[in-house]
């Protein structure tokens, strides 16, 4: 099945109450409510008992994922910011030769190296007569010296073990030395090894996603494994905007914010200082942090989360916005004028 041409990623959670805070509003109504104005892409961990297909939407439900499906987003590749990129030549492994790249290649002796040839002796006809002559003078001289300086037996200027072992080098083999060969042979190229088909049943991370933790649930393990997955799936999606629509799926969001360069957009319905358990004054404390300073825009469900949020992070006052979850309108509004501004770019 082909993909709707989607404006929007619409990164949605379950809607199981969890202790201590307002959750987002049902998923199913929000779709319901925003497709007919604007092409939808949801990713969602489990499916909804109230939701059905939709048009105008493209669903896509994690832990229903088969092998076939995580393998063609392990193959796809990766194009992001971040991605890798092969080396020029000449290093192994290579994707263009020096020329194409406008690299000079080095000189003797290394591998690839281009021959030089000898430099002319430009300063020969240049020399007078007189200056040979000086030349030729000095010649004798030193030849002279040479003769009566009295030299050692061996190639060593003090006699030592070396000496004796006759481990110094004769003056060939000093010379092959001092020559190297250019009979290096690069190694071959490894070939990347195929990726294997996921094992049966599905991974431990989406099998987790099929389960609807308790309300007072830790969702440590489930956040990171709906960001694991979630990002993956993204690259099979045509989108402009995306739209998190809890907290829960932010990491997610982050992390495709960071693939994509696609604008964020939050929607905050609580703050993990309001509540009660020890995970939301830790780890999920610092993720609302992180991706406060992550989103394009941010928009409060209320004016009392607003001031909130003016009054924890404020640097956020000229990215924020007050928008009621019930509100589709402005919300669409909203993120068509973000997608706008994106396109313009």
């Amino acid at each position: 099945m082909t993909p709707a041409a989607s404006h929007v990623l619409l990164l949605g959670w379950d809607d199981t109450p969890r202790t201590g805070e307002q959750s987002a509003p049902a998923v199913f109504p929000l779709v319901q409510a925003l497709a007919p104005q604007i092409p939808l892409a949801i990713v969602l961990p489990r499916r909804p008992a109230a939701l059905v297909t939709t048009p105008n939407t493209h669903l896509t439900v994690l832990s229903e994922l088969t092998p076939a499906d995580l393998l063609a987003t392990a193959q796809r590749p990766d194009t992001g910011p971040a991605a890798w990129q092969a080396p020029a030549a000449p290093y192994v492994g290579s994707s263009s030769s020096p020329l194409e790249r406008g690299l000079a290649i080095p000189a003797e002796p290394y591998v690839g190296r281009s021959p030089q040839a000898p430099a002319p002796d430009t300063g020969a006809a240049m020399v007078t007569t007189g200056l040979a002559a000086s030349a030729a003078e000095a010649s004798q001289r030193s030849a002279a010296a040479s003769a009566t300086t009295t030299q050692p037996e061996g190639g060593l200027l003090d006699h030592d073990d070396f000496e004796d072992n006759g481990a110094e080098p004769k003056a060939a083999e000093a010379y092959d030395l001092s020559q190297p060969q250019d009979d290096m042979v690069q190694d071959a190229v490894p070939k990347p090894a195929p990726t294997p088909l996921p094992s049966a049943p599905l991974p431990d991370g989406l099998a987790a996603l099929q389960l609807t933790p308790e309300p007072d649930a830790d969702l440590n393990y489930q956040v990171i494994q709906y960001a694991r997955f979630a990002t993956r799936q993204s690259f099979l999606e045509n989108f402009s905007v995306i739209y998190a629509t809890d907290w829960p799926t932010w990491l997610a969001a982050m992390e495709i914010r960071q693939q994509t360069g696609r604008p964020l957009v939050l929607h905050v319905h609580s703050l993990a200082q309001d509540r009660n358990t020890a995970a939301d004054r830790g780890w999920i404390q610092e993720l609302e942090r992180l991706t406060m300073r992550r989103a394009d825009l941010v928009l409060a469900a209320s004016d009392d989360i607003a001031q909130r949020l003016r009054e924890t992070y404020p640097l956020l006052v000229k990215h924020l916005q007050v928008v009621h979850p019930d509100d589709t309108n402005t919300l669409t509004n909203t993120l068509r004028q973000l997608e706008t501004t994106w396109a313009g770019r």
